[in-house]
């Protein structure tokens, strides 16, 4: 092994070419790794000319050398550092030929950028992978990029080109000489160049002293690692990249995770993997198996097709199995992915049918739904489905029903009287607008009706205030129409499907019965013959419905019922808090919308808050809900560094502010070594978990963020 310190010019003005190697990950650098080198040029640049800025390590080995050819080195770890300076040398080029610069441009092009005198995939200083290749081209030889827009290589290269742009207005060669030296003689890589040793090895103790590698990163080194190096960019095409390609984004759905679809791919067999075990675990499982390069990649296809189908029920080619996937997403339950891909393997192998696959499919779905009513833990869902998998025999659907039934299984007399009172629109959103869709389904439709867009619409509105529809309700409830409100405002018997969701909203019934009515949906043909709409009726309607899902999803005779004592009531795991954060500030959004004060609203969050951006400098709006002190509340941020005049202007206004906000609820926080400091108001004794309180949380929290807003919004524009 040879270590050297060396500067990027030693790096790129020399004979030589970096290959970036096939199981490296593509070019992931964004703006916060692009915008912390570029603080660190400008550093530099207003530093000591004496001093030097130590980027990172480049590590490498050796490759075949040709006589007369480049001498080629693969680019083990590094690649991120060295490409991103490659792109800004660029931007440096570009901008010095703008300004007919044109002996520095090509300094920095037939130096550091190519080899002039090379030709073909020999003439580039750096050789990225392919599906970064095009893309890094498009920008060493000055091309066409709008093609590559979306590649982070371009995005790079842009970035650094609009900056530097702004910085070098006044003496632009002056100042792009300086920035061309400054980032060639002033930045430095120690150079690790290891002869002997495998580089997928290395690749792989490299993430053990924790660079940021993903588990799929491991296990696509791992498998070239099998391929011979003449015939890996064969294998890359033909093989690899297909399977790659078939998690990335489309115009439909997101990118898929790799990673985990490898954990459930190790577990099909029912064998669980840990998280964060899965890269040893298919380690161990290839060597086992000994399957070649080719036969993984085959397999792994095979498998990737089953895990779009489950993430994207559209993709597959079935109707009946992609409108089963679909019920089976909207429940959220991936830690029955393994199980599912176990049960498609068996179709695909002939070991079972489509109906029978299709009865499991509805199995599960009962299992999940009837146990999530009656209040049973979720949390041995994981070791269950793998478990699962393992007592299946001769009958796939007898022997998990009977799985099933051995693990808490409701039965009607136990599901029936829960969905009844169950609050199911506040708590199980997923699963309320899933029943409420299968149901309409139920009924039959002489013309197709799109359910997925329909809004969910309370019979009983969500708020009954004192005006004139507020009156009307409270008439029809009765005394006292306060308690039958909070207990059945979110169950199955007030609720359904409607196109007509905002211009229904509060009204009496009577206005909204007309609306129900004449809609296409059957679940609103109830409403015909019904002339006001009390606890009663909800009661009613609700066991109709109960009795409907029930016979939907089944539960087959056997072994009695037997509630467990573990029932899922306590500590949320991170999944569940974070849904119940997202449902927290969707109705906080909701509130805050119908106001319409805030001249921009943001996407809801699972985090525990919620930040707004209401055009000031340096300043944020945020609210926030703390649990662990029972706490919602309202606060600005300023970045001292950013704000000094304006946070000194506020500071003078505290007792002014202190007056306006109430001194009991409004506090500050400020230590001169802390970057930030805040104002905010809070309200104490609620409790953010509790669904019951939130409509008077984000009253409040709607409230104040208006106060604030109008508040300070003169003072932060000055």
């Amino acid at each position: 092994m040879d270590a050297r310190a060396k500067m990027v010019r030693d790096i790129l003005h020399a004979a030589d070419q970096y290959l970036v190697p096939f199981f490296q990950r593509h070019y992931a650098w964004t703006q916060k790794h692009w915008e912390r080198l570029y603080n660190d040029v400008l550093a530099l640049q207003e530093d000591d000319q004496r001093m030097q800025h130590f980027l990172g390590p480049l590590v490498c080995t050796p490759c075949k050398h040709v006589p007369g050819e480049v001498t080629p080195y693969q680019l083990i770890d590094g690649q991120q550092r060295l490409s991103t300076l490659m792109v800004m040398l660029a931007a440096f080029r570009d901008l010095a030929r703008d300004r007919k610069c044109n002996d520095l441009a090509d300094e920095i092009s037939e130096d550091y950028l190519i080899h002039r005198r090379q030709k073909g995939a020999q003439r580039y200083k750096v050789l990225p992978r392919l599906g970064d290749r095009e893309a890094f081209f498009a920008v060493i030889d000055s091309g066409d990029v709008a093609q590559y827009s979306d590649y982070g290589i371009v995005k790079a290269w842009q970035y650094y080109r609009d900056n530097f742009n702004g910085y070098i207005l006044e003496e632009p060669e002056k100042k792009l000489r300086a920035l061309f030296h400054t980032v060639t003689a002033r930045l430095s890589l120690v150079v690790i160049t290891i002869d002997g040793e495998n580089p997928y090895e290395i690749f792989e103790s490299l993430n053990s002293t924790g660079l940021p590698l993903e588990e799929s990163d491991l296990i696509r080194n791992y498998v070239f690692m099998q391929v011979p190096i003449d015939n890996q960019e064969d294998f890359h095409v033909s093989h690899w990249q297909p399977l790659e390609k078939m998690f990335d984004q489309t115009d439909e759905y997101p990118a898929l995770s790799q990673t985990s679809f490898y954990r459930s791919y190790l577990m099909r067999n029912g064998v669980y993997s840990k998280d964060k075990a899965t890269f040893v675990d298919f380690k161990n499982q290839n060597k086992e198996r000994k399957l070649d390069p080719v036969e993984q990649a085959n397999e792994l296809k095979l498998f990737a097709q089953f895990e779009n189908w489950l993430r994207r029920p559209t993709t597959c080619p079935d109707p009946l199995l992609s409108k089963a996937l679909y019920r089976i997403q909207m429940l959220d339950i991936t830690t029955a992915h393994p199980l599912l891909m176990h049960l498609f393997e068996m179709r695909e192998s002939k070991k079972i049918d489509s109906e029978c696959l299709l009865g499991c499919l509805e199995d599960i779905a009962s299992f999940i739904i009837r146990r999530t009513i009656c209040g049973e833990t979720t949390r041995p869902y994981g070791r269950w489905f793998s478990d699962a998998i393992k007592i299946i025999r001769k009958e796939p659907r007898t022997d998990l029903c009977n799985y099933w039934l051995s693990r808490g299984w409701p039965d009607d007399d136990a599901f029936i009287p829960k969905l009844l009172e169950f609050s199911l629109y506040r708590r199980e959103i997923g699963k309320c607008r899933l029943m409420l869709q299968v149901l309409e389904e139920s009924y039959g439709h002489r013309e197709k009706v799109e359910l997925r867009g329909l809004e969910i619409e309370h019979v009983m509105p969500q708020t009954i205030g004192n005006g004139k529809s507020g009156k009307a309700w409270q008439e029809d409830l009765g005394m006292p129409w306060k308690d039958v409100h909070e207990k059945w405002l979110h169950t199955l018997g007030n609720i359904t499907l409607s196109g007509y969701n905002r211009p229904l909203g509060n009204k009496p019934y009577k206005e909204k019965k007309g609306e129900l009515v004449r809609s296409k949906l059957e679940l609103n043909r109830y409403f015909s013959d019904i002339k006001i709409w009390t606890e009663d009726e909800i009661k009613k309607r609700g066991r109709l419905l109960a009795k409907r899902v029930a016979k939907i999803w089944a539960r087959p005779e056997g072994a009695a019922y037997v509630p467990s004592e573990e029932i899922d009531a306590g500590e949320l795991s991170p999944k569940e808090r974070g849904d119940l954060r997202f449902d927290y500030w969707s109705g906080l959004l909701k509130n805050v919308k119908e106001h319409n004060f805030l001249p921009e609203l943001p996407d809801s969050t699972r985090l525990g808050f919620l930040m707004f951006h209401p055009g000031w400098e340096g300043v944020r709006l945020f609210a926030y809900a703390e649990k662990w002190n029972n706490t919602v509340g309202v606060y600005l941020r300023f970045r001292k560094n950013r704000t000094k005049k304006t946070y000194q202007k506020i500071l003078e206004m505290k007792d002014a502010i202190n007056e306006k906000f109430g001194k009991q609820s409004c506090w500050w926080q400020d230590s001169p070594k802390k970057a930030n400091a805040y104002v905010g108001v809070a309200l104490t004794g609620v409790d953010p978990v509790n669904r019951e309180q939130w409509e008077n949380q984000h009253k409040w929290l709607a409230e104040k963020l208006d106060e604030f807003y109008r508040y300070f919004d003169p003072l932060l524009k000055e």
